[in-house]
């Protein structure tokens, strides 16, 4: 929920998968049940949709790219763009590039920035496997597949 911190806890019943969630708008993480906070009690199921994905992982290539015009003329999503230029300069010689995953907490982070509408910038601490992991994980979520399934398509690939 862009311009919103959440803080969550399980509940202190360890058979219930509810958990608390407090939602306070940017700035006052240290302030707990401020006046510009919400709490909610909710379960796990309502957490993840909630926070799924709805920024650009999960979304259509073309409304991505629509969305991003306002960072000028956009031909790719500016997560592909920045991570194949990330891959570029520090991975062509990286040993399972693709191949090895990158850690996980980084891959989440990147992606929840990426899906608030930040534009977080990759520097010589990245991990290219983390910045390889994010790429991929972008294709997979794709709703639709980057070549599309045409039966002429398949019938031409067949003949070869």
């Amino acid at each position: 929920i862009s311009g919103w911190d959440r803080l969550q806890q399980p509940s202190s019943d360890p058979s219930s998968d509810d958990f608390y969630l407090e939602l306070l708008s940017a700035g006052n993480r240290d302030v707990l049940a401020s006046p510009g906070s919400y709490f909610f009690l909710s379960n796990s199921m309502w957490l993840s949709v909630l926070f799924s994905p709805a920024g650009v992982f999960g979304q259509r290539l073309e409304e991505t790219v629509l969305y991003e015009r306002r960072y000028g003329v956009r031909v790719v999503p500016i997560v592909v763009e920045q991570c194949v230029n990330f891959i570029r300069e520090r991975g062509l010689q990286e040993v399972g590039l693709f191949r090895q995953p990158g850690r996980n907490s980084l891959v989440r982070e990147l992606q929840e920035a990426f899906d608030s509408g930040e534009r977080p910038s990759f520097d010589s601490t990245t991990d290219v496997h983390s910045v390889a992991s994010l790429l991929k994980l972008y294709l997979r979520q794709l709703p639709e597949p980057l070549v599309p399934y045409n039966d002429q398509l398949w019938l031409w690939f067949r003949v070869l």
